[in-house]
């Protein structure tokens, strides 16, 4: 399962990759034709933000995929292993709480935008897609809470959980 995820992870950085280059590409495309040919894409603007929040989000499952986020170790770095193991437990646990939480209120959200229709200033993209992501990717940030959750207890008291 873990191999799995390591290709899943892998596929999404190089992903991630190719949509900032894109970006980047789309920004001169957009420099040029605004001030060379003088026409003016004022959606651009717009898409190229919704693109780097998703990007922003995405990175964010990826970080926690790989357990690079930033975390406050000050209890588990001058304990017992065990007890580090135990905190690594309670750290998987509230991050599961947390980002369940978000999800469940932002369904809601993204629920009564699609409702009502709303849709971008200058794009026309309808809302619930950019609203989207973040309901996407803290469901897959609690799905991998919850995982991390289940292994570690699972391991508590070995030698692998200390």
């Amino acid at each position: 399962m873990f191999r799995a995820a390591e290709v899943a992870t892998h596929v999404l950085v190089t992903f991630l990759a190719l949509v900032l280059i894109g970006l980047v590409l789309v920004s001169c495309a957009n420099i040029f034709m605004r001030y060379v040919l003088e026409i003016n894409w004022l959606a651009a603007d717009e898409i190229q933000v919704f693109i780097m929040i998703g990007l922003t989000f995405l990175g964010a499952i990826v970080v926690s995929a790989q357990e690079g986020q930033l975390r406050l170790n000050l209890l588990g770095q001058f304990h017992a292993p065990r007890l580090k193991a135990l905190l690594g437990i309670i750290e998987a646990g509230v991050t599961a709480l947390v980002c369940g939480f978000v999800v469940y209120h932002s369904w809601f959200f993204l629920s009564r935008v699609f409702s009502m229709g709303q849709r971008g200033g200058s794009s026309g993209i309808p809302m619930w897609i950019p609203h989207s992501v973040v309901t996407i990717c803290f469901a897959m940030l609690t799905l991998i809470a919850v995982l991390k959750l289940l292994h570690r207890v699972r391991t508590f008291g070995t030698h692998n959980g200390e």
